[in-house]
């Protein structure tokens, strides 16, 4: 399968991110509009010029990990709102993003768990040979208390800068943002 994906012209990279896309089931999947994905309460996420691959595994309709009992012990089968996988300046990155509405808390343990799914994908994918060299890295994006969508114009963004998390060299914590460049966060240099 890798052959045939790569001799149809795709970097490595993007074999990797459509790896990861063939491996999660459609029901799974963000939204796009565009070049955009759609995450729920009306935010956008996008980079420019770059394939992007997003899902959510945060789905009470279709619980992703079936294997676990109705109500498992505490924390365990909690899950971040989205991940997003895209290549930017040869790295293959994941973005696990948790979403809140009014002053976050307790969203340490989604992103968390989020993470540890993503090194999981990727150990699978390194074991059968879809990953060899190629750098992974994994950005936690905390996003709360969007506005409402600002009037075309009025909208100002500010350069993200990165924070410090205990899962991630590289958090992000932004507020009021209803669009986010996630190729901006991947390029921001660390704190």
């Amino acid at each position: 399968m890798t052959f045939s994906l790569a001799s149809a012209g795709l970097t490595r990279l993007k074999v990797l991110i459509e790896t990861v896309r063939k491996a999660i089931h459609g029901r799974y999947q963000i939204k796009r509009k565009g070049t955009s994905l759609l995450l729920e309460k009306g935010i956008k996420i996008h980079a420019t010029g770059k394939p992007l691959f997003g899902f959510s595994l945060d789905n009470e309709e279709y619980p992703p990990f079936r294997f676990f009992k109705e109500s498992p012990p505490k924390h365990l089968s909690k899950m971040c709102d989205a991940i997003i996988v895209f290549e930017s300046d040869g790295t293959l990155f994941f973005a696990i993003i948790e979403q809140k509405t009014g002053y976050p808390s307790d969203y340490g343990r989604q992103l968390a768990n989020g993470k540890l799914f993503c090194e999981w994908l990727v150990s699978l994918c390194k074991e059968h040979g879809y990953i060899k060299d190629e750098i992974v890295d994994f950005l936690g994006v905390l996003i709360w208390e969007p506005r409402p969508i600002p009037l075309k114009g009025s909208t100002v963004h500010t350069i993200p800068q990165a924070h410090q998390h205990r899962s991630f060299e590289r958090f992000f914590d932004i507020q009021n943002e209803t669009e986010v460049n996630i190729e901006l966060l991947a390029s921001s240099p660390l704190s």
